[in-house]
């Protein structure tokens, strides 16, 4: 059983880290477009500036895409 989660740990790694050299080996790439920047914590409001005032303490709005 050991055996079997530690392959499992493996697969979970590695899928993810093969794919990134597979795109790097193709050269595809893949581009997005931030259509704006999300609200507060758990609002889905959207905003099309980033409001965040980085001096005052606010925290960073992350961008959609």
């Amino acid at each position: 059983m050991l055996v079997a989660g530690g392959l499992f740990l493996v697969y979970i790694t590695g899928s993810p880290l093969m794919e990134t050299i597979q795109y790097k080996w193709s050269g595809q790439t893949v581009e997005g477009r931030v259509i704006g920047f999300r609200g507060p914590k758990n609002s889905k409001t959207v905003f099309e500036e980033n409001t965040a005032n980085k001096h005052k303490g606010e925290e960073v709005k992350a961008p959609c895409f």
